[in-house]
C-alpha cells in the first residue's frame, strides 16, 4: 500500500489504515454488495455507489471517504501515477484542492481517498453562467482562470515511466460512430471527409487526464481537483482541454442560454491554461471541432429524440449551423468572441 498523500495528521491517517485493512482483509465481504446496498465493517459504513466496471464505495467514519477497487491492475497503476503527477505539479499551488489522505495498493488494486468537498465542474459552471454577468465576474471567472492554471501545470509533469494514455482519442471515437451510420446526409459527408483529412494528432505529447469529463473535476470555491486517474499517461494535451471546451461550446446551441457569460467562463479558462503551459490556436480549433462533430453524430444522428447537454435541450439547427461553421473554418463566427 502507498501513501499518496501530501500531508496526512493524525488523526485521519489512523482512519486511511484501518480502511485500508478492512480494504485488503474483507474484500470478498465488500464484494457482496450491490449498487445502493450498505454494510458496517469495524464501526464504519461502507454504501456501495457503483458495481458497473470498478466496485465503487462510500465510506463514512469519522470522515468521509471514498474506496474502489479496479478490475485491472493497469487502472491502479495509472490513479498512482496520476497522484504522483498531482503532487509534483500541484503540490505547492494554492488553487488547487488536495485531498487530505490518498492511499493505493497495486497489490490489491484498490485507491482510498479522503471525501473532497466541492461541486462538480458542470454544476459550478452552470451556477456562474446563471447568477448574471456581475455575480459570475466576482466568483465564476476566478474560478475558471484557477482550473485552467491548474489544468495547464498537470500538462507540464514528465512521467519518469513513461506511461501512455489509455483511453481512445477523439477522432477514433468519431470514426467508429461514422461506421455506424448507415445513410449519411450531406451534413455527415462532409464531417466523414473532414475527419479523413485529420492527423492522429497535432504533434504534441504531455501528461494527460486522458478522459476528463466535467464530473471528473471538483470545484470547491475557486479551488479545483481532479479525480478518476485511471486512464492518465502522455497523450494529446488538447484531448483534455477539447472535452471541457467542447462542453462549454455546447451552451450556444441552447435556446435562452447566456452564452454571453459562458464565453467569457470559456475565456478566462482557456487564459488560464496559456499562464501554465503553451497554447497553439489552430490545434485546440482543430480538437474542438473533432469534440462538436463527435457530440453531433453520437447524440443528434446516431439517437432519436432531442439531444442535450446537462439536462438543458440543445437546438439541433443551432448545432448543425456551429458543426458547419467549424469544418468551414468559420471560427470568429463559430466562437463568438471567446478570447484564446
Amino acid at each position: 500500500m502507498k501513501i499518496l498523500s501530501l500531508v496526512e495528521n493524525a488523526s485521519i491517517a489512523r482512519e486511511a489504515d484501518e480502511i485500508c485493512g478492512i480494504a485488503e482483509t474483507r474484500k470478498a465481504r465488500l464484494e457482496k454488495l450491490k449498487s445502493g446496498l450498505k454494510t458496517t465493517l469495524d464501526g464504519k459504513v461502507f454504501c456501495c455507489i457503483s458495481s458497473d466496471k470498478n466496485l465503487i464505495y462510500k465510506v463514512n467514519g469519522k470522515y468521509h471517504w471514498y474506496l474502489k477497487y479496479s478490475l485491472q491492475k493497469e487502472w491502479i497503476r495509472r490513479e498512482i501515477a496520476g497522484a504522483e503527477a498531482i503532487k509534483a505539479t500541484l503540490g505547492d499551488f494554492e488553487g488547487y484542492r488536495h485531498a487530505r489522505a490518498v492511499r493505493a495498493s497495486l497489490t490489491d488494486r484498490y485507491t482510498l481517498y479522503s471525501a473532497v468537498e466541492g461541486k462538480s465542474f458542470n454544476r459550478s459552471f452552470l451556477s456562474g453562467c446563471l447568477t448574471g454577468l456581475a455575480a459570475s465576474n466576482r466568483t465564476s471567472l476566478p474560478a475558471m482562470e484557477n482550473l485552467g492554471r491548474c489544468l495547464g501545470r498537470l500538462h507540464t509533469y514528465r512521467d519518469p515511466a513513461g506511461l501512455r494514455v489509455l483511453s481512445p482519442d477523439t477522432l477514433s471515437y468519431l470514426r467508429t460512430y461514422l461506421a455506424d451510420i448507415k445513410d449519411p446526409d450531406l451534413l455527415v459527408e462532409n464531417i466523414a471527409n473532414w475527419v479523413n483529412e485529420q492527423d492522429d494528432s497535432c504533434g504534441v505529447t504531455a501528461w494527460i487526464h486522458g478522459n476528463i469529463k466535467s464530473e471528473d473535476i471538483l470545484m470547491a470555491g475557486s479551488k479545483a481537483c481532479f479525480i478518476d486517474l485511471g486512464t492518465c499517461g502522455a497523450g494529446v494535451p488538447y484531448e483534455d482541454l477539447t472535452n471541457l471546451c467542447t462542453y462549454m461550446m455546447l451552451f450556444r446551441t441552447v435556446p435562452l442560454f447566456p452564452w454571453r457569460i459562458a464565453r467569457h467562463a470559456m475565456s478566462a479558462f482557456l487564459r488560464g491554461y496559456r499562464a501554465e503551459s503553451p497554447l497553439n490556436e489552430e490545434c485546440l480549433y482543430n480538437y474542438i471541432t473533432r469534440g462538436i462533430c463527435r457530440y453531433y453524430i453520437k447524440n443528434a444522428v446516431l439517437h432519436s429524440g432531442m439531444a442535450s447537454v446537462s439536462g438543458m435541450p440543445v437546438l439541433n439547427s443551432r448545432l448543425e449551423r456551429l458543426v458547419r461553421q467549424l469544418l468551414q473554418e468559420h471560427y470568429e463566427a463559430a466562437f463568438d468572441s471567446v478570447r484564446f
